[in-house]
């Protein structure tokens, strides 16, 4: 498709999705994109261990009584927990892009960019050119479905000839 095609549906697309909005139908996405949510466990987990840390040093270990300033740091360690546990990692499968986030912010490469994928099970590895390490989304740490990635992956792959390295648990 043309670019001048690509933005007058996105046009159409975000002006439709605003009347349905309005009217309170569901909101379609956009056409082509296919969005894969996971689940961050193991960093707030940690985040609410090093408040019970700092909870347990502060009631035991020292001899004066909890401040208010301690409580205020054990409960805002636990608000940043629940934040990042609030806020689910993603990777936006699109017509010739993948986006997702990587250290708080959103990151996308094209199709000229992307080297091969590596498909393990339980694993999903995207290598690229462009800046920065590989993209791993694994169903261990971030509780990603990787069996939905991999079908949509192998449809991406074939459509822009790109390699896929599959390797089987053996």
């Amino acid at each position: 498709m043309s670019r001048s095609f690509e933005r007058t549906v996105r046009k159409n697309s975000k002006q439709l999705n605003q009347q349905r909005k309005k009217n309170g139908q569901p909101i379609s996405g956009t056409p082509g994109e296919d969005v894969f949510k996971g689940r961050s466990l193991l960093f707030p987990i940690f985040l609410i261990g090093l408040a019970f840390l700092y909870l347990f040093m502060s009631t035991f270990l020292v001899k004066a009584p909890m401040t208010t300033w301690d409580w205020v740091t054990m409960l805002l360690y636990v608000f940043l927990a629940v934040i990042f546990m609030l806020r689910r990692p993603y990777i936006k499968i699109g017509s010739n892009r993948i986006l997702t986030t990587k250290g708080n912010r959103e990151r996308s490469i094209g199709v000229d960019d992307i080297v091969k994928f590596r498909i393990e099970p339980g694993t999903v590895v995207i290598e690229h050119n462009a800046r920065g390490k590989r993209w791993v989304f694994t169903k261990l740490l971030n509780r990603y479905d990787t069996d939905a990635i991999t079908e949509r992956l192998l449809k991406f792959a074939k459509a822009h000839q790109i390699t896929v390295e599959t390797y089987e648990k053996k």
